[in-house]
């Protein structure tokens, strides 16, 4: 009896499970999907000049998602479901003609609906250069237009137009307004904007009057990402669109305390800056000159501590030091500047004591699109490191990466090291890049394969050397390392070539007895000299009219290769390398 009972529920249940199935199967056929439909409430919304945060009405009776065509418009809430809003941020309009985007909203691409944003023309600048005043203790609430009535730095940032001056006083100032289109309440978004071809100044002392001169060196004014309970992606922002005859300018001022990390980018006139990048300071497709600042002691949880220079900026470093910058994790590269698809042009400079835990400590170039194009002229970069974390992490100096081309006159490249067994001590040269070294001095620097340059196997890579030395590197057995180098009146290890880049026989360096140590020596950056009684360093270099004559063919800036490092004139002079003897 029990086991017919058994059955009977089994039967039973089977009977029961295959009606079900079968009442799933004629709901499903039987089911009929909404066509999709939707629709703005508006089609054509006109706003002003400002900054405005936008709510929109959706009508539609499926999830649904919105774009736009416009880089000036920023999407806050850009999907939603029926009966939801979309919200947008619309960006101040700094240019004096009236503008309009699309906003497109769908559900599939076969249905969508478009709306029409016209934006007011922003308020005509005036007809006149004006100066605002910057200290401590301004206040938004004052003009600026005098050091007796000082604004904040914020404020006279978002006054400005082309062509206009900021004098700031002594003292630190943080941001307290976020990246155009960035997120408000986020203060790791806070920076200094720089929107305007303008010229900032700093050095003022701290309680300027009328008639005050800029001296940096004793009233230093200081530019920070130190938020207290955060820090700044990035402390200064310069997001201003080229202008002919006209160029961003700073002057005087150390930017410091940026912590660049994050995902994602935040479109600005066009250029996508980089959360994960510029720690110190990004540039976007501007036009920069920076003279005397220093841009230090900014870290990154990405890559580029200090700087990151990017989308066909064209940026030009003068005076100044991008120093002790690092990253505080093992993924990461570009510790003092990356110059990505750009024009650099860097001279009298230190590129010094930056830290990186991947590749590229002192200078990267790197774009695989475009050419990056990197010139530099008396410039210094010592004692950089990378693989700061452990790995074998290459070039720590100077990293000429795929389509980079770049210019070296009067450097001195020391004292950099490779991460483990990481090549390139000085110099590291990957994806077919080039690189012409016109008197300069590659020393001490430290890597696993090629301590003072090394060349990847991969792409065509070039470097040419031009009465430069190679020599006292270590790591290595050789000091260069790879194809694609060719020698032309220089030194490489203990050999002398002549200008056909044939040894001269006889001749022999040493660089323990025949290089002095890294130090001031009456220039602008630290030099290394060369010293002793028969160094062939003094004796086998190009004369001046050898020099002048490299100038023409190669298209330098012949002020800088008729002298040496330290402003010496090379008149009567036959020395290789960047600097001469005493």
């Amino acid at each position: 009896m029990m086991k017919q009972s058994i059955i009977y529920y089994l039967f039973t249940l089977v009977v029961f499970s295959l009606v079900m199935v079968a009442c799933q199967k004629i709901d499903a056929e039987s089911f009929t999907p909404e066509d999709p439909s939707i629709n703005f409430d508006q089609q054509h919304v006109t706003v002003g000049n400002d900054v405005e945060e936008i709510e929109l009405e959706i009508n539609a009776n499926l999830p649904w998602r919105i774009r736009t065509d416009a880089a000036w418009i920023t999407l806050i809430k850009a999907n939603g479901t029926a009966g939801e809003k979309a919200k947008i941020a619309v960006q101040r309009n700094r240019t004096t003609e009236e503008r309009t985007a699309h906003i497109i909203a769908y559900i599939t691409d076969a249905s969508q609906t478009e709306l029409l944003l016209t934006q007011a023309a922003g308020d005509p600048p005036p007809d006149y250069t004006r100066h605002f005043y910057v200290k401590t203790s301004g206040t938004a609430g004052n003009d600026g237009l005098s050091w007796a009535a000082p604004t904040t730095l914020d404020k006279a940032l978002d006054e400005v137009a082309d062509g206009d001056f900021i004098h700031i006083a002594a003292g630190t100032y943080a941001p307290t307004t976020a990246l155009t289109g960035g997120t408000a309440s986020d203060l790791k978004e806070y920076t200094f904007e720089i929107r305007a071809n303008v010229q900032i100044i700093g050095g003022y002392p701290t309680n300027a009057q009328e008639g005050a001169i800029a001296d940096p060196e004793n009233s230093p004014t200081v530019l920070s990402g130190n938020l207290g309970s955060d820090k700044a992606r990035h402390v200064v922002a310069v997001t201003a669109v080229k202008a002919e005859d006209q160029e961003v300018s700073l002057k005087g001022l150390t930017i410091r305390d940026g912590n660049a990390g994050g995902s994602g980018n935040i479109s600005v006139n066009g250029t996508n800056f980089s959360r994960a990048h510029g720690g110190g300071i990004i540039i976007g497709g501007a036009k920069v000159l920076i003279d005397n600042c220093q841009i230090i002691e900014n870290t990154t949880a990405n890559h580029a501590a200090g700087m990151y220079i990017t989308n066909q900026a064209v940026v030009t470093i003068k005076n100044s030091s991008i120093s002790k910058n690092s990253a505080s994790v093992a993924a990461s590269n570009g510790g003092g500047i990356w110059n990505d698809g750009s024009t650099l042009y860097i001279y009298n400079s230190t590129v010094s004591e930056n830290r990186i835990g991947g590749v590229g400590g002192g200078v990267y170039a790197l774009n695989t699109a475009r050419t990056t194009y990197t010139y530099m002229y008396n410039v210094t970069i010592a004692n950089n490191v990378t693989g700061i974390f452990g790995a074998n992490s290459a070039a720590p100096g100077y990293y000429g990466r795929e389509l980079s081309e770049g210019v070296m006159v009067n450097c001195t490249i020391y004292g950099n090291t490779a991460g483990g067994t990481g090549a390139g001590g000085g110099i590291r040269m990957h994806g077919s890049a080039k690189l012409n070294v016109f008197s300069s001095t590659i020393t001490n620097n430290a890597g696993g394969t090629g301590s003072g340059i090394d060349m990847s196997a991969t792409g065509t890579n070039e470097v040419n050397l031009f009465n430069t030395i190679v020599a006292g590197n270590t790591g290595a057995a050789t000091q260069t390392a790879g194809n694609g180098i060719t020698v032309s009146t220089s030194i490489v290890g203990s050999n002398v070539y002549d200008a056909d880049g044939v040894v001269v026989a006889g001749a022999t360096f040493d660089a323990t007895t025949m290089l002095g140590s890294l130090g001031n020596h009456g220039g602008l950056t630290q030099t290394v000299l060369p010293i002793g009684t028969g160094n062939p360093a003094l004796l086998y270099g190009l004369n001046l009219l050898q020099l002048q004559l490299l100038s023409i063919n190669h298209n330098l800036e012949e002020d800088f290769v008729t002298q040496d490092q330290n402003d010496k004139s090379r008149t009567g002079k036959t020395v290789m390398g960047a600097a001469l003897p005493l």
